[in-house]
């Protein structure tokens, strides 16, 4: 009995009708007999199906009398179908509708494709498709579109809808949106079950077929098939050829749905006032906007033809470190900024540009592509070098107005010491020009002028050092002397204007620590 099993597909094309019935008959007692009870009742619902194509109503009325669960099962019906041998496909026009399907990218034109295929196969009269909104947590299922197949047509509604209880069976999609299994009923309106179903009722339904569209693991809609002429007419092989198209419709699906949104995403960036692009993963741009074609004169094959062609629009000079950050961020995978300089064809003229790109990832983390935009900073670099020449000028008219500065105080610091010298010198030409030389006097005036000398020379130093960033000399002073010591300063100057200077200073004055010229 095993041994015929894996035949039984084939045979039923090649044996005539009765002693077929006799091999269904003998199957059906032997694996009864056998204890495989799952086997037994998949082909007792084949057999049911054939004896009521051939007409033997007398047979169906036996079956259904003997096992009155027969036509009251829903699922085990579909699970038995995916155990049944693929010779019973007719093996062509699976693959022609498979491929009809994976080769749809446009999601409207997929949907439409996938209705108009499920009436054309099944057998069915009206046939609805019911999608999960995308992205929405516990989202209600919606009606996609709607295929009914009239006389030599089949009319295609593409509508997005409210599930009604005048769409169809809402007890049947619940429990496939529940299960994930599907629904087979092959005469709705006699089910103990889904007669109860206010659609059924109303409809008065007869064979029933609801089939979950699943993507690992993950529901993505349903696929609604009913044909309220005949009962059983989605036999064993239009279901599994129509589990074979809902498995690739949801991958279909899946596919047009992130095309779809890849259109956005380009119309979108299309329409940016700046340059777009998008790169993938090992840096070769997927797109660019038209902004960027305009402004470079590049074509979008060239563009795409590899992943620093985009570059040859880029100044020589700035070639290499714009490779070097390009890259760096590419193989890194976080993405790059650069400032460029960029060739505009319509005039040859070289403009500013700064490029920078974002990476996008997957939930793993993997770079899917990295979008970037290229805009034009010239106005902004003309700017910074206005103002940095601009800061230039002012620090050449300070450095000019400090050294004026710097004269005047110099010729102040210094004029005291020499008018102090002058005074000197004048005092002791006197004392020698006496008819008899003072020369006590003179002495006194020469060790005067030495001493005002050697002030003008700290000057001088204490002012260079304070260019050169040199420290401070600091000493222990006396306040009185530092007094003193100005007051000589001053005393040519002073007598030159008949001033008169007095000090009156406190005994005992403290100590402070300074530079002795800068204090003076």
């Amino acid at each position: 009995m095993k041994a015929l099993t894996p035949h039984y597909g084939r045979m039923s094309d090649l044996i005539p009708s009765i002693y077929l019935k006799l091999m269904i008959s003998m199957l059906i007692v032997g694996y009864s007999f056998g204890g495989i009870q799952s086997a037994g009742y998949f082909y007792l619902r084949n057999a049911r199906q054939c004896y009521d194509r051939w007409g033997a109503q007398g047979k169906v009325k036996q079956l259904d009398e003997r096992y009155p669960n027969l036509r009251r099962e829903r699922t085990p019906a579909c699970a038995a179908v995916l155990g049944e041998p693929t010779e019973q496909l007719d093996v062509e026009t699976v693959v022609k509708a498979l491929q009809a399907l994976s080769s749809e990218m446009i999601l409207a034109d997929l949907i439409e494709k996938l209705v108009r295929l499920a009436v054309e196969n099944a057998g069915a009269v009206r046939a609805v498709l019911i999608l999960l909104r995308r992205g929405a947590q516990d989202s209600e299922p919606r009606i996609e579109a709607e295929a009914i197949s009239g006389p030599g047509r089949i009319d295609v509604a593409i509508r997005q809808a409210t599930i009604t209880p005048f769409d169809l069976p809402q007890s049947a999609l619940q429990y496939v949106t529940r299960t994930r299994e599907c629904v087979l009923l092959d005469d709705a309106s006699a089910d103990s079950v889904y007669s109860k179903d206010e659609y059924v009722r109303r409809k008065s339904s007869r064979s029933v077929l609801c089939v979950p569209i699943v993507r690992q693991t993950k529901l993505v809609g349903a696929l609604y098939l009913e044909n309220d002429l005949a009962p059983c007419a989605f036999t064993s092989n239009r279901v599994a050829l129509l589990q074979l198209l809902a498995s690739q419709a949801a991958i279909s699906l899946e596919t047009a749905h992130l095309y779809s949104d890849l259109q956005l995403q380009a119309g979108l960036l299309q329409r940016l006032p700046v340059s777009a692009w998008t790169l993938k993963p090992d840096g070769t741009p997927d797109f660019v906007n038209q902004v960027w074609l305009d402004y470079s004169g590049q074509t979008l094959d060239f563009v795409r033809s590899h992943p620093a062609a985009w570059m040859t629009a880029i100044h020589p000079e700035d070639r290499e470190a714009a490779s070097k950050a390009f890259w760096g961020g590419v193989r890194s995978g976080q993405g790059f900024a650069i400032e460029t300089r960029s060739l505009r064809a319509q005039d040859g003229s070289y403009r500013w540009h700064l490029q920078q790109a974002v990476v996008l990832r997957d939930a793993e983390g993997k770079v899917l592509r990295f979008v970037g935009t290229t805009t034009d900073i010239d106005e902004q670099k003309r700017a910074e070098d206005a103002l940095r020449r601009s800061q230039a000028d002012l620090a050449r008219i300070t450095r000019a107005t400090t050294l004026g500065e710097l004269a005047a105080s110099l010729a102040h610091e210094i004029n005291q010491p020499i008018t102090a010298t002058i005074a000197y010198a004048s005092a002791c030409l006197r004392w020698l020009n006496r008819d008899e030389p003072d020369l006590g006097e003179a002495r006194s005036a020469v060790v005067n002028i030495v001493r005002d000398g050697q002030r003008a020379s700290q000057i001088i130093a204490r002012i260079r050092a304070r260019f050169e960033k040199g420290a401070l000399i600091q000493e222990v002073v006396e306040v009185s002397e530092i007094v003193r010591e100005t007051v000589g300063l001053l005393r040519g100057e002073a007598a030159r204007y008949d001033i008169s200077v007095r000090t009156e200073l406190a005994d005992g004055l403290p100590q402070i620590v300074g530079d002795r010229v800068q204090l003076q």
